[in-house]
């Protein structure tokens, strides 16, 4: 069984994974993943000027569209420590993490070592 919850903080975006990192809960760990990666982009996006943004090129619609500039994405960390248990399928979503720029947390011995194997640095 695994527990995720989601954090939303004004500097940051916590993911706390708990218990099996195991299918079938992958699939809502993929979820939970895609949905913080649009919250975190979407909550950020600060658009100026007239440009005409309607939405259809990749850019929520905005009164005010235009230039696109832009505040950097907050960071996303991934608090592992009480995970009990990755398979395959878990640590593909977690290299995708990785590749997304996210930071880890974890604590346990197995669980750090796992992630040392996939090349995951953690706190």
């Amino acid at each position: 069984m695994l527990k995720i919850t989601v954090i939303d903080g004004d500097t940051e975006q916590t993911l706390i994974l708990e218990g099996r990192l195991a299918w079938p809960d992958t699939s809502e760990l993929e979820a939970a993943w895609q949905n913080a990666l649009r919250a975190r982009s979407l909550q950020n996006t600060v658009f100026t000027g007239n440009g005409g943004n309607d939405g259809c090129n990749g850019n929520p619609p905005s009164d005010n569209a235009g230039s696109g500039n832009r505040k950097p994405i907050r960071p996303c960390v991934i608090d592992l420590r009480n995970a009990t248990y990755i398979d395959q399928t878990a640590e593909k979503i977690l290299l995708d993490m990785k590749r997304s720029g996210a930071r880890f947390i974890a604590c346990g011995v197995c669980t750090r070592h796992r992630l040392e194997q996939l090349g995951i640095t953690c706190a």
